[in-house]
């Protein structure tokens, strides 16, 4: 537990082979590395823009960074992409209630 800089350099080597971004975005989320997760998740959004994990990650690192708006955006294409599962569902409701969140691997 807290290996997260490990994490985060192990996710480098694998993306040279596979490109993982939302597993390094989830990494650099732990590491309170914000701006670069959402660069990850980006990334991942370009590749397949149906990916809702990415996007529900996105939002809950934009909503950690207080940019709520941007936030309902990304959870509004979850919908969009995966029409309320349980999942994106719970995150956003507990977005609204301000509870603690975790990310999809």
């Amino acid at each position: 537990m807290g290996r997260y800089e490990e994490s985060s350099r192990c996710c480098d080597k694998a993306i040279e082979i596979d490109p993982k971004w939302n597993n390094k975005g989830i990494s650099l989320y732990n590491l309170k590395r914000y701006e670069e997760a959402v660069a990850c998740y980006d990334k991942v959004i370009e590749i397949d823009s149906q990916h809702f994990k990415a996007w529900n990650n996105k939002g809950i690192v934009l909503n950690a960074l207080s940019k709520y708006d941007e936030a309902i955006k990304c959870y509004e294409e979850v919908m969009m992409a995966w029409f309320l599962t349980s999942d994106s569902y719970a995150t956003i409701v507990k977005t609204s209630s301000s509870c603690q969140m975790s990310l999809l691997p």
